[in-house]
């Protein structure tokens, strides 16, 4: 049990590192669901139309979710064989710490051209909905979280702009 502590400390890296995203994706995921209703032509439309922006956004949280496990079945595999004390002592594990640490930041970068997307889809079918469906609840909440979205943005390439100056 302690050696799948010590992975999970190995490999957690990969989620704090894709938290925003797994926030941001899945959130957008289950607000495109609640307004996606089989009653009301627009609102299936437009969630049909969220339902598709979020697919890229899911993919890089599985992708995420992939990685973390494979970094700590392949930590705890390698720590169990004995032949390593550290994680410096072999080449593999070194390079995957590396890559645990770097490639969900990568895609964090990336992720803010996606969000500024799913923003723009928020405000949009937001928009759609409350012009022309009866029920104009899930257009106000569309919107309010596109608009919420804006500012996370905004937050999140500030940080990324002082995380980049300072290297």
């Amino acid at each position: 049990m302690a050696s799948w502590v010590e992975a999970y400390d190995f490999a957690d890296i990969v989620l704090s590192n894709s938290l925003y995203m797994w926030l941001v994706y899945i959130s957008f995921f289950i607000l495109a669901l609640i307004v996606r209703k089989k009653d009301d032509k627009t609102r299936r439309i437009t969630g049909n139309v969220m339902i598709a922006s979020s697919v890229p956004g899911l993919l890089i949280s599985v992708f995420c979710l992939g990685l973390f496990l494979y970094a700590m079945i392949t930590y705890h595999n390698m720590m169990a064989s004995g032949k390593f004390k550290s994680i410096y002592d072999s080449p593999e594990l070194t390079k995957l710490f590396h890559t645990c640490n770097g490639l969900p930041v990568d895609l964090l970068l990336f992720s803010v051209a996606i969000f500024s997307i799913l923003a723009i889809t928020a405000i949009v079918c937001g928009i759609i909905i409350i012009r022309r469906s009866p029920k104009k609840a899930a257009g106000i909440i569309t919107l309010i979280y596109g608009s919420n979205l804006i500012a996370f943005i905004m937050f999140v390439t500030s940080a990324v702009v002082m995380v980049l100056a300072d290297s």
